[in-house]
C-alpha cells in the first residue's frame, strides 16, 4: 500500500473508533435499529448528491446492501445498546479475522504467515478485554454482535466482487447501498421498535451524533474503506481495522467516563502489536 493509502487507513480507523462511542450515546436517545436507519439515510443522501448511481445491477446492490448494512448494523446496534462500548468494540474486531478467512476461501487471496500471526495476537488481546465480566449475563447481546460480524464480512466480499467487476467506485456504491438499506432498517424499526416518541423527545446533541454517524463515520470512514478494498486485497487493508478499538477505548474514557482495567490495557497493547505485525507482513 502507498503511504497515502496507509495514512487514509489510519485516519478511517480513528473516525470509526470515535463512531462506536457516539453510536453508544445515540442509542441512549434513539432505538438501535432506528439509529442505524437514520445513519445510513443521512449518508446515502449526502453521497448520492455528489455521485452518480453505480452501474451495478439493482439486485446485486440490494443483496450487498442487505448483507453489508441492513442485517449486520441492526444486530450490532442492538448489541451495542445492551453492552458497554469496550466489550462491543472488541467483539467487533472479529471482523478482521473473518474477512481474512473469507477472502482466502472466496477470493483466493493469500495472507502471509506474519499476517495470520498478527491476527492471532490481536485475538488474544480481544479475549483479555472481552473476557472480564463486562458481558456477564449478556450472552444474547454478545451473540448478536458476533453474528453481525459474520454477516458483515460476507457483505464486504460481495462489495469487493462488485468493485472488481468495474461496476462503479466505492463511494458511489456506498451511497446507493445506504439508500437501499435505509428503508429496510426503517421498516424493521417501525415493526420492532417505537421510534417516533423517541425521535420527538431526542435532544439536539443526539441529532448531532447521528450527523457524525452518517457523514463522518459512514460517508467518509466507510467510503474510504470501500475505496481501499477496491484498490488493494482485503488482507492488506483489514489489519488496520484492528486499531479501531484503541480509539474507542480512549473515547470511552474521555467522553463516557469509563475506566480501563489492567487487563484492558494489556489487551489493547496486544491489539496494537498484532496490528503492527499483521500490516508489516502483508
Amino acid at each position: 500500500m502507498h503511504r497515502k493509502d496507509i495514512a487514509l487507513a489510519l485516519l478511517l480507523s480513528l473516525v470509526l473508533g470515535a463512531g462506536w462511542v457516539l453510536g453508544k450515546t445515540a442509542t441512549d436517545s434513539f432505538p438501535p435499529i432506528f439509529t442505524a436507519a437514520l445513519r445510513f439515510c443521512i449518508a446515502g443522501l449526502a453521497i448520492c448528491a455528489l455521485t452518480r448511481w453505480p452501474r451495478a445491477p439493482f439486485r446485486a446492490i440490494f443483496i450487498a446492501s442487505t448483507c453489508a448494512i441492513s442485517l449486520p448494523y441492526s444486530l450490532s446496534y442492538i448489541g451495542l445498546s445492551r453492552l458497554d462500548v469496550s466489550t462491543t468494540v472488541m467483539l467487533v474486531q472479529l471482523e478482521a479475522p473473518l474477512l481474512l478467512i473469507l477472502s482466502a476461501l472466496w477470493l483466493g487471496e493469500s495472507p502471509s504467515r506474519a499476517a495470520w500471526a498478527g491476527i492471532a495476537l490481536t485475538l488474544a488481546g480481544v479475549a483479555l478485554v472481552a473476557g472480564p465480566p463486562g458481558a456477564a449475563g449478556q450472552g444474547a447481546a454478545v451473540g448478536l454482535v458476533v453474528l453481525s460480524m459474520l454477516i458483515w464480512a460476507v457483505g464486504q466480499i460481495l462489495v469487493r466482487k462488485l468493485g472488481l467487476g468495474g461496476q462503479g467506485n466505492g463511494f458511489a456504491l456506498l451511497g446507493a447501498m445506504s439508500l437501499v438499506a435505509a428503508p429496510q432498517l426503517l421498516l424493521a424499526s417501525l415493526v420492532l421498535e417505537a421510534p417516533v416518541p423517541a425521535a420527538t423527545a431526542a435532544p439536539v446533541l443526539a441529532w448531532a451524533q447521528l450527523g457524525y454517524l452518517g457523514l463522518a463515520m459512514t460517508a467518509f470512514g466507510v467510503g474510504s474503506w470501500y475505496a481501499l478494498i477496491m484498490r488493494h486485497p482485503i488482507h492488506r487493508v483489514a489489519p488496520y481495522l484492528l486499531l479501531v478499538p484503541v480509539w474507542s477505548l480512549l473515547g470511552g474514557v474521555l467522553l463516557l467516563g469509563e475506566t480501563l482495567s489492567p487487563l484492558t490495557v494489556i489487551g489493547g497493547g496486544l491489539i496494537l502489536a498484532g496490528a503492527a505485525l499483521a500490516t508489516r507482513g502483508v
